[in-house]
């Protein structure tokens, strides 16, 4: 009986911290748009209620890309987590979505690893923040190729006027926290910790290979989305 109360006790505070997230999670969107910035409402539907046949055709196409961004995504996840749990399409979706609304309210997105991890019993957590870490990482790896290919190719066309001191000042902190990192793998107080990233670098062999690329298609993919829905809205308005 008392295991019984406890269950649906458990079930019960479960309901109420997912109507919590997402009634701060409006309450946050309302503050930012509302409270402190210069959106107005009403000019929003002023300017959604007088689109031309173009403009209408571009936010049908950037709602449809979005959805694909938010599939591939979702895709991602399940590809990554099942490396350890076999999860359904409806499963992942609900990960996926339940995680970002979490997150909106932290800084940097950070709490999408904790909510995320919240989904799996408490010997599995480790892994699931550190598959959400590769995905991530797979995402920034993107990001940051075409970001230093689309700069080149900016630079060598406009020619602009660069700032070579900030530009000196970011890579000295790239190179400190690359040699930083470097150090810390090599320093005796890493040999403490031997036996964990032991367990580690075992659970990154039994990611496969396949896993690995369709991670990064899959970041691909909702990546050029992006870029396509900024070509096509700058286009269009």
């Amino acid at each position: 009986m008392l295991k019984a109360i406890s269950y649906k006790t458990k079930q019960f505070l479960l309901v109420l911290l997912k109507l919590g997230l997402v009634v701060a999670a409006f309450y946050f969107i309302y503050h930012k748009l509302f409270e402190k910035g210069n959106f107005q409402f009403e000019n929003f539907l002023h300017i959604v209620t007088n689109f031309s046949s173009i403009s209408s055709f571009a936010v049908i196409f950037l709602l449809l890309l979005s959805f694909l961004n938010w599939y591939f995504e979702i895709m991602k996840w399940q590809t990554l987590v099942e490396c350890i749990s076999k999860v359904t399409f409806s499963q992942a979706t609900a990960q996926t979505l339940g995680a970002l609304t979490a997150s909106l309210m932290t800084p940097n997105r950070i709490g999408d690893y904790g909510a995320k991890a919240m989904y799996y019993q408490p010997h599995l957590r480790k892994k699931i923040m550190f598959l959400n870490l590769i995905g991530n990482s797979a995402q920034m790896g993107i990001t940051t190729i075409l970001g230093v290919i689309g700069f080149v190719c900016f630079t060598l066309h406009f020619q602009p006027t660069l700032n070579y001191t900030g530009i000196f000042i970011w890579a000295t902190a790239a190179i400190i926290t690359i040699s930083g990192l470097i150090w810390a793998f090599r320093a005796n107080w890493f040999g403490k910790k031997r036996k964990s990233f032991k367990k580690l670098i075992h659970f990154i062999n039994t990611i496969s290979k396949k896993t690995i690329i369709k991670t990064v298609l899959f970041s691909s993919f909702t990546l050029s989305h992006f870029f396509v829905s900024v070509l096509l809205f700058t286009v269009s308005f």
